[in-house]
Formats: structure tokens, C-alpha cells, sequence
């Protein structure tokens, strides 16, 4: 599996779900136990009974719905950003209006 980190492309290498891990920080050694993954099937989350399911969601599916959800809130802050414009128009204020002017082309 090829996974990315800011831009950095780098391959997984063996699994450590279930492995300790060792190391030192600032001197002091230390060993971290981890979990194991949650299999599919019934499971308890902060007191509540919790149910993974196995292939629920694509990488590819979370990546169109993040984009969609991106795009409705740029829509909603121009919206926004023509109201506040609108308003300063209305009120006389030429240096907010400026201003707002040179927030829309930053934002084309």
C-alpha cells in the first residue's frame, strides 16, 4: 500500500497493529503497546455499542464527498462575501467596500 504524508509518497512496510513499540525520548526509554485494529463485527465505543462493517466506505468515495463538501463552502462564503459587499454599498462605506472588493479577487 502507498500512502502519502504532506505530499511525500512512501510504502507501508509490515503491519504493527498488536507489536510494541520501543524507543527513547530526551534519554528515557520507553515501550508503547498498541492495539490491534478493529475487526469487522460488534464492539463497544464509549459505552456504546458500536458495529464496523467491513469495506463500508472507499478511499475514493470520502475523497468526492470531502471535494463536494469543499465546494458548498466556498459557494457559501462568496454568498456571504456579496452580502457583507452589498451591505457596505448600501451604507456609503467605500473603504470596506475596498476592502471586500480585494478579499473576491483573492478568492477568484
Amino acid at each position: 500500500m502507498v500512502l502519502s504524508y504532506r505530499g511525500v509518497q512512501f510504502a507501508r512496510q509490515g503491519e504493527l497493529a498488536g507489536q510494541p513499540l520501543q524507543g527513547s525520548f530526551r534519554g528515557q526509554s520507553f515501550v508503547y503497546k498498541t492495539e490491534p485494529l478493529a475487526q469487522p463485527g460488534d464492539f463497544q465505543f464509549r459505552g456504546l455499542p458500536t458495529r464496523v462493517i467491513e469495506g463500508s466506505r472507499e478511499a475514493g468515495e470520502r475523497v468526492a464527498e470531502a471535494r463536494a463538501i469543499a465546494s458548498v463552502h466556498q459557494a457559501n462564503i462568496r454568498r456571504r462575501l456579496d452580502q457583507r459587499l452589498e451591505s457596505a454599498r448600501q451604507r456609503g462605506d467605500e473603504r470596506l467596500v475596498t476592502m471586500l472588493e480585494d478579499e473576491r479577487q483573492q478568492m477568484a
